[in-house]
């Protein structure tokens, strides 16, 4: 049952991963992280607050992080304190990929922001700005990659599109991919913002089905999966998505899909 499981996943993993490479739709997903990976790179240890405003506006305007609602400025302001007084690009750009417990504290270094007596943790965010200086050693969280992680692990009770159409995956790959336990306990969604937890889980999983991915690569494909399994079918629409594209493809037999 082990190996049916593994190479469910392994085609699903292909699946996914040949869905992202090629629609039109992760075009502009693509090339637009090709030019935050460039501007990094640039500006990988620069801590001035004109470098961190930058930085700063270009995530939160490709990824969407909402900071407008407590401040661009603000958090570019905060981060550039904590260069000055903790040298913090040094620390993420030095941080290595297993100290769980470094990373999880740089982390809720950045994360963990004050306005007008209010605390509010950017964790989303934080992980975004930390992984962008250092790809090798931090990995992103998303709540598409939070919910897959949690079906996987304990399949999810909830009725709702996302669990759905994971569900007509399992289907489809005549396979139990959910309910597996593979972190060994129940995943929470703020289990999962304990950012030494996430690594862990990401690293479990990966294991448990014997995944030969990067972390990135990884990241990728629960990206996608998650966000591809929560579109809504819209009934006003000429074609109503039935299940996603890459549901679709696994019905299709003339796609390819990665070795």
């Amino acid at each position: 049952m082990r190996v049916d499981l593994r190479d469910a996943m392994h085609k699903l993993f292909c699946c996914t991963r040949e869905y992202f490479n090629n629609a039109k739709e992760y075009e502009n997903y693509q090339a637009q992280e090709k030019l935050i990976t460039k501007i990094f790179g640039e500006y990988r240890e620069k801590g001035g607050e004109q470098f961190v405003l930058l930085k700063v506006c270009v995530l939160d305007s490709f990824y969407s992080t909402n900071l407008r609602t407590f401040g661009v400025y603000n958090v570019a302001k905060y981060i550039a304190e904590l260069e000055r007084k903790k040298e913090i690009h040094k620390r993420i750009c030095q941080a290595s990929k297993d100290n769980h417990k470094e990373l999880e504290e740089i982390i809720n270094t950045i994360a963990e922001q004050s306005k007008d007596n209010k605390t509010t943790k950017l964790y989303s965010f934080a992980t975004k700005y930390c992984f962008h200086h250092n790809q090798d050693a931090f990995v992103i969280y998303d709540s598409f990659v939070s919910k897959v992680l949690r079906f996987f692990n304990q399949n999810l009770s909830a009725n709702n599109s996302l669990v759905r159409n994971l569900k007509k995956i399992e289907e489809k790959l005549k396979a139990q991919l959910s309910n597996t336990n593979f972190f060994g306990k129940t995943l929470g969604s703020d289990t999962l913002k304990n950012y030494a937890t996430f690594l862990d889980a990401m690293e479990k999983f990966s294991k448990y089905y014997e995944l030969k991915a990067t972390p990135r690569e990884l990241d990728h494909f629960l990206w996608v999966l998650g966000k591809d399994c929560n579109e809504k079918s819209d009934t006003h629409k000429k074609q109503e998505r039935k299940g996603g594209q890459i549901l679709a493809r696994l019905r299709s037999e003339s796609k390819p899909f990665c070795d």
